[in-house]
């Protein structure tokens, strides 16, 4: 007798926790404004059933966010490896990051932002479509400790967890400043004012909405080649406190977008060239109660048929240099480009 692993709709997988979603599946935008994740709760409420995957657009004004509701879901991940045949980057404007990040720098000396953070974009064309869940099975073996997710077509291994809510406690991990395996870069004053920029973004999210909480001192996470600072906020709740409660005081914190963040996502909107759509925006899974997991949607591309839209993002702070945050995405990128079989030379 022989089984088969059941098809699966959406995925979220870390230590110590796997969920993926199976049989049909409804589908929801709940639109625009802090109310989003209110809409959201209240849809997977109304359609009677127990768990949702979502994936929320960076901008909080953009349409284009996703919930995804499925019959079921299973507590495992069985997936047999496959191939993503042959293919090639046909787009990248990392040509356009040295006026990008001078720019930056420009409005910091202004004094009209302390960070702004910067994306740079890719895309890879391959021969046949793209199995999100092989590149999901693909991650969860490379990129250990990482969330990893497959939220309609939105993959990626994200090491941020941007929020975790249970029955007693809410959790942030905001991790900023980054160095590559081998190199002392993690202990410099750039790094570690970039870390405190995101970290302070965090604190005013959890004051802002009466939470008590404890901020540890900022640590080193290490994920892959990379490491990063990490500081972790855990504040006990109330009861009935859910996700909704806090997540649109948490997203954008400055690790996506910058301080402070209205100026910072003008001067995003200004300079990168096209939306970024899900891509740094709340990914995760939520339940009808209200507790769920929701990580920055970062190391991930958006799989659309055969091609896959990449974007790898750095921290602009005072001290950077244009070749050594083009240098960041590059390290950034790799996770996905290996799991997509690509060539990291040709970027």
């Amino acid at each position: 007798m022989t089984t088969t692993a059941p098809r699966y709709n959406a995925l979220w997988s870390r230590p110590g926790l796997t969920l993926a979603g199976t049989g049909a599946v409804e589908r929801f935008d709940p639109g625009t404004g802090p109310t989003r994740y209110e809409r959201a709760l209240q849809f997977l409420t109304d359609s009677g059933r127990s768990l949702a995957f979502a994936s929320f657009t960076f901008d909080p004004d953009e349409r284009g966010s996703v919930v995804l509701i499925p019959d079921g879901h299973v507590e495992q991940f069985e997936h047999s490896p496959g191939s993503t045949g042959s293919g090639v980057i046909d787009v990248d404007d990392s040509e356009r990051w040295p006026k990008m990040v001078r720019e930056a720098l420009l409005e910091i000396e202004r004094g009209s932002v302390a960070k702004v953070v910067l994306s740079r974009r890719l895309r890879a064309v391959f021969e046949s479509p793209i199995d999100q869940f092989e590149i999901a099975r693909r991650l969860i073996e490379s990129q250990p400790g990482c969330n990893v997710f497959a939220v309609d077509g939105l993959v990626g291994a994200s090491p941020e967890l941007l929020l975790g809510v249970d029955d007693t406690s809410a959790i942030s991990i905001p991790l900023a400043g980054s160095a590559i395996d081998g190199r002392p870069e993690l202990g410099t004053d750039k790094n570690a004012l970039e870390h405190k920029l995101a970290a302070d973004s965090v604190e005013r999210a959890f004051r802002s909405v009466g939470l008590e909480f404890s901020r540890n001192e900022p640590e080193t996470v290490e994920v892959g080649d990379l490491r990063h600072l990490g500081t972790r906020f855990e504040a006990p709740i109330p009861g009935g406190f859910g996700f909704h409660d806090i997540l649109g005081n948490l997203h954008p914190t400055a690790a996506v977008a910058g301080t402070p963040t209205k100026a910072a996502v003008e001067i995003i909107g200004e300079m990168e060239e096209t939306s970024r759509g899900r891509y740094s925006g709340p990914v995760g899974w939520f339940d009808h109660h209200g507790r769920g997991e929701f990580a920055v949607a970062l190391r991930c591309g958006l799989v659309e048929g055969s091609t896959v839209l990449l974007h790898s993002g750095a921290g602009i702070v005072e001290g950077s240099t244009p070749d050594g945050e083009l240098e960041e995405t590059v390290w950034k990128l790799r996770p996905m480009l290996d799991a997509l079989g690509l060539d990291t030379s040709e970027i």
